[in-house]
């Protein structure tokens, strides 16, 4: 079980050091497609239950089966998604809660991935969408990743036309926020 979980975390670290060199070099291109959201959330919710289910968290989509479908590159909302609940997994204790909603806001999909989490400190806000940076990079941190998560989320909601932003204090969670829009010629 530990090898296959450290294989799995290599992959992990692997795949998003391509990505990122791929972003890059700019040889990173999307494969727009019509998409329909809620039904890459339900997907990304089951994938990641069983890692809040360890946790005792409370992870929830609470995505309407109402959104209209998007023209967006399927697998790269996917990782969008997996990278910020998985995030939210991580940092919010045992106990806590992950929301996932996301509503029309203008002409674009506005997503939410909202915790009850450590939070972030307002003069940590700034690393948070950089390569490689970690906020608490110290030896006794609690939750491991390469720092590179947060990027690749940026660079992906970027190549589609989105934005990406968070909403956090430190102690009282946080809302992690992208928009993707409803027109094919932003992507």
């Amino acid at each position: 079980q530990k090898m296959l979980s450290g294989a799995d975390s290599l992959l992990a670290l692997v795949n998003d050091l391509l990505d990122m060199s791929r972003i890059q070099a700019g040889k990173f291109h999307l494969d727009p497609q019509v998409v329909y959201f809620q039904d890459i959330a339900t997907e990304v919710v089951g994938s990641l239950s069983p890692l809040a289910e360890r946790k005792h968290q409370l992870l929830t989509n609470a995505i309407s089966d109402e959104l209209p479908v998007l023209v967006a590159d399927r697998q790269r909302v996917a990782q969008i998604l997996v990278n910020l609940v998985n995030n939210a997994i991580k940092f919010t204790p045992e106990h806590g809660a992950i929301t996932l909603r996301a509503r029309i806001e203008h002409d674009a999909l506005r997503c939410e991935v909202i915790d009850t989490g450590i939070g972030i400190a307002r003069e940590d806000m700034g690393k948070l969408f950089r390569p490689f940076s970690q906020i608490d990079a110290s030896s006794t941190r609690s939750a491991s990743g390469t720092g590179l998560g947060l990027s690749i989320v940026k660079a992906l909601v970027q190549a589609h036309g989105g934005q990406v932003g968070v909403d956090s204090a430190k102690d009282a969670g946080s809302t992690f926020w992208f928009t993707l829009p409803l027109t094919q010629e932003d992507c």
